[in-house]
């Protein structure tokens, strides 16, 4: 994760856990009896955990706004790319545009798979030629552990999954993935699936 999205994440959470005492304050006040001032005390907790409800999802939404930090939502909008000079990567080889074969499964925004996991795990390795493999079926195999993967991630710029590919007949490896959300070349969210090594530059 870059610095400044770290230190962004460390204020919110300190925002967070100082605005705690209050939210708590406000659910005892909740539990008051129903009598004419418990009823008056109940008033004010309502008010106070609306507030303090809208508190939370305007913080979050101003962060995420000004890209500050980026999510994962729990729904099939989640799908993003890597970006700074991603174009550049892709024409260098650097990295796989995959985004058709992702928005076939469920993705709508540009993805893009590392250069090291799509020629090591991607691609067939040589002598399963008469096992069934194809680097389509294998792209789609990991491209729907992402989206599961995704749909369970919530406030993370990345999740962790694991994948098993086919690697010799008979012979299974199962891989560590890295799903990371980051800006795009136009400030964009985009989509990087890579291996744990990959991840330093993202």
């Amino acid at each position: 994760m870059p610095p400044q999205h770290h230190d962004y994440l460390t204020l919110k959470d300190e925002i967070i856990n100082a605005f705690r005492p209050i939210e708590q304050l406000f659910k005892i006040m909740d539990t008051s009896g129903l009598d004419v001032d418990g009823t008056i005390i109940r008033c004010y907790a309502e008010i106070g955990l609306e507030l303090t409800g809208t508190f939370r999802s305007k913080l979050e939404s101003c962060l995420v706004e000004n890209g500050m930090v980026l999510t994962m939502p729990n729904d099939n909008s989640w799908n993003v790319v890597y970006a700074s000079t991603r174009e550049q990567a892709i024409a260098d080889g650097v990295l796989a545009d995959v985004t058709e074969a992702a928005k076939a499964i469920g993705f709508k925004r540009n993805t893009v798979v590392t250069d090291h996991l799509f020629h090591g795990y991607v691609e067939v390795p040589s002598g399963l030629e008469g096992e069934g493999q194809s680097a389509t079926g294998r792209l789609h195999d990991l491209m729907v552990l992402a989206l599961f993967a995704a749909r369970k991630a919530v406030n993370a710029d990345r999740v962790n999954f694991k994948v098993s590919f086919l690697m010799a007949p008979g012979r299974m490896e199962t891989v560590e993935v890295v799903a990371h959300i980051g800006p795009g070349d136009n400030g964009e969210p985009v989509l990087t699936i890579m291996l744990p090594e990959d991840d330093e530059g993202f």
